[in-house]
Order: structure tokens, then sequence, then C-alpha cells
């Protein structure tokens, strides 16, 4: 992970002027963070670099990922906000104050006691995500804090185990509810995924087992559902892009909790894959709905028309 690919990345989508304005960004913020190192023993400089890659490869702004390479220039290395807006102009400048007065905010102080996190399904964290988002203005500004988050958990393992169960849970209650709510669905997997392997290693292995046993007819049928539905909205002259996954780690892990507090086992669990299909119009997806259940037929009281009524992600 360096400096060419990030420009390699978003030379695919920004003007040569922008691309020019990120590379001066990320020598800015190298020469800010020189002789720094992270915990783990690496360069500091890679880990505002991965998370602008991370920003780059959903194709966000130049603003963005240069705020991204320096958002931790004014913590940790004592640069100005006016410094930045000089060199970079007022929109960065502000971006990075806003992601250093988050960084700032011990989030969970507010409702933490005893070292407990809260449970992320309850109107307290929902009122504290919404302040998050409130407290940024700019939703630039909580992409960027998600993908630092990203980096932090992976990079984990070189923190004290104390510190290691504090910043999981809060990523599993704050930061992947968040993810969530946003619609970025990869992220929060990975950050529940990540999250759950400090806080219960024991099951986390336990659950990896148990789907790595059926990794290869998993892919096999997900291979053949998808090639299967895709030729079915193609018969019908639908225009749809289908893809399919396996559910993650944690939400397995969920499952399984429901399940055996029913009395039933691994096997048992009905919808281990999920599959994706995006269409053009919202009348589409009431077609593409209809071949859907011709092929298979939805299981009484599992259905909810998220069409009508969309969730809130």
């Amino acid at each position: 992970m360096n400096k060419a690919d990030l420009l390699t990345s978003i030379t695919q989508y920004l003007s040569e002027d922008k691309v020019g304005f990120v590379a001066n960004a990320y020598e800015f913020s190298a020469k800010c963070h020189k002789g720094q190192h992270r915990r783990s023993g690496e360069p500091y400089i890679q880990h505002p670099l991965f998370v602008a890659l991370h920003l780059a490869d959903l194709k966000l702004d130049a603003n963005c990922i240069a705020a991204a390479l320096l958002h931790d220039v004014i913590e940790d290395c004592g640069i100005k906000q006016k410094d930045l807006a000089q060199r970079f102009g007022s929109e960065v400048g502000v971006l990075v104050n806003s992601v250093s007065k988050l960084t700032r905010l011990e989030l969970l102080a507010i409702h933490r006691r005893n070292g407990e996190g809260i449970d992320p399904s309850t109107a307290q964290a929902e009122n504290l995500r919404k302040m998050f988002i409130a407290m940024a203005q700019d939703i630039r500004v909580v992409l960027i804090k998600l993908a630092d988050r990203l980096h932090n958990m992976k990079t984990l393992k070189a923190m004290p185990r104390e510190r290691q169960l504090k910043i999981a849970r809060e990523t599993l209650d704050i930061y992947a509810p968040l993810a969530h709510r946003l619609g970025m669905a990869d992220l929060k997997w990975q950050l529940e995924d990540l999250a759950f392997q400090f806080l219960q290693p024991g099951r986390y292995r336990e659950v990896s087992r148990l789907i790595t046993q059926r990794r290869g007819k998993r892919e096999q049928y997900i291979a053949r559902v998808t090639t299967l539905l895709k030729d079915a909205l193609e018969s019908s002259s639908i225009n749809a892009e289908v893809t399919g996954r396996p559910k993650n780690i944690y939400s397995l892990h969920q499952k399984m909790n429901r399940y055996i507090a029913q009395g039933k086992e691994f096997d048992q669990i009905h919808d281990l894959f999920a599959l994706r299909v995006l269409v053009d119009r919202v009348q589409d997806c009431y077609a593409a709905l209809g071949i859907v259940h011709g092929i298979w037929h939805p299981i009484p009281t599992q259905f909810d028309d998220y069409i009508a009524s969309p969730r809130e992600n």
C-alpha cells in the first residue's frame, strides 16, 4: 500500500489536476507524520493512506480524499485548520477540523458505565448515531471516520487487551450500525466481524469453522442460483445486476443464537446466503420480485415488502 496505489485508483475517475491536488495532500501528510509510527510498528502514513484508498474505492471527490490523507494532522501534528485552508482550500480545512472534533469526542463516555456497552438497537444508541451525524454536518466527515475505524480495527491486535475490548465494543455498538444506517453494507459486515473476533474470540473461531467446512458447497450454490436468476430476468427483458454473497460471521452468530433458543441446529438455518438484485426503476423491483417468487416460493411469515416500505438504510 503506497502513494502509487492511491493515485492509480483516483486516476480512474478524477481529472489530472485533481489527482495532482491529492498527491500534494499525500506529500504534506507524509511530511507531517514523518518519524511517527503506529503501535503496530508501521509508519503512521499507512493509516491515512488506507483511509484515503478506502474512500477512493467509493469514488469520493478530491477534497474528501485529501481530507482523509490529512485527517490526523491537526490532532497528532499540531497543524492549524487555517494553515490547511490556505494550502488546500477552506473545504478541506473544515473537513479535517470536523474529523478532529469527532476524534476528540469521547462518544461512549456519555453512556458507558463500568466499561459496558449499550444495546445498539435501543433509542439511546440511535440518538448517539444521530448526534454523530449531526455534529459532522457534512456526511463525508462520517465516511472518513468510518474508514478510520475500519483500519483501526484491522490493526487492533497491537493494542492492549483492555483497549481492544473497549474499541471493539464501540465498533459493534455505534460504528457498525452507523454504516448500516448509511447503506454501507460491506463496511458494516467488516466492522461487525472484526469486533466479534476480539469480543468473543472462541465463538468467532467456532462459527468460522462451521462456515469453512461448507465453503465449497456454499460458493457453488451461490454461483448456481445467481446464474439461474440472471437468466430468468433476461428472459423477461428485465435489465438487472445480480450478485450473491454468504452471510457474514457475526450475523450468522446472531442467527445461530436465535435458532438455539428455538431448539434448532446450524444445518436448519435457511438463510445462509443473500442475493442482491439491482434494477433501474421501482416498477422493475416488483417485476423482478415476481420472477424471484416464481422460482422460489416465499416462506410464510418470512417475507417483508421493503419496496413499498423501505428499511432505514
